[in-house]
């Protein structure tokens, strides 16, 4: 479906409308409905397409 197109999910910031979840541990890993938010969007994603993406990590590095 989707061939030749680039994946690339943007897991960095400072989240600071989550501070309340993100001070042990990274936003991405924030859980949503129990499960964690980087595993959605994965998930979500291999659905359409059994491909590499690339992650973006990391707030100003």
């Amino acid at each position: 479906m989707l061939n030749g197109t680039r994946t690339i999910l943007l897991a960095a910031g400072i989240a600071s409308r989550l501070r309340a979840y993100t001070e042990s541990i990274p936003k991405p890993l924030v859980e949503v409905n129990g499960s964690a938010m980087l595993h959605n969007a994965t998930h979500q994603l291999s659905a359409l397409w059994n491909r590499e993406a690339t992650i973006v990590v990391g707030h100003r590095k």
